[in-house]
């Protein structure tokens, strides 16, 4: 019976690391998109395995929102299955313009959408960046 019990908690202990380390191991294909977007914000691009053209289309969004001096763009993320080794994650940008007396002048908004591929078993990669909607004033 010892041996029995001592069984179960090993088993329920690997069971536990097992999980701990999926958790926080592995990375999604959000974080990956989310880690794009922040070395493309601060001028990391050449550190990413990611075509220029791609890192171009991400930086474009980004030098919108600071040639009309709206501050960083608001980026919301939404990941849509594919297929078991592909994913796509719609990233959403939206920046808004102030009049002088803190009312809303304008809202600005975008959208890109990324292609990735699992390329191992905790690890995806970009694979295109295509926008579906240029960096603009929102309808």
């Amino acid at each position: 019976m010892r041996k029995r019990i001592i069984r179960i908690s090993g088993l329920l202990l690997a069971v536990l690391a097992f999980t701990f380390w999926l958790t926080l191991g592995l990375a999604t294909p959000i974080q990956t998109v989310e880690d794009a977007l922040e070395a493309v914000r601060a001028g990391r691009a050449g550190e990413l395995a990611l075509d220029q053209a791609d890192a171009g289309k991400i930086a474009g969004f980004f030098q919108f929102a600071q040639t009309k001096q709206l501050g960083e763009p608001e980026v919301t993320l939404s990941e849509h299955f594919v297929s078991a080794d592909e994913r796509q994650v719609v990233a959403r940008f939206l920046a808004i313009e102030y009049n002088p007396n803190r009312t809303v002048r304008q809202i600005y908004g975008g959208t890109l959408v990324f292609a990735l591929h699992k390329s191992a078993f905790a690890a995806w990669r970009i694979t295109q960046v295509e926008v579906s909607q240029q960096m603009g004033p929102h309808d």
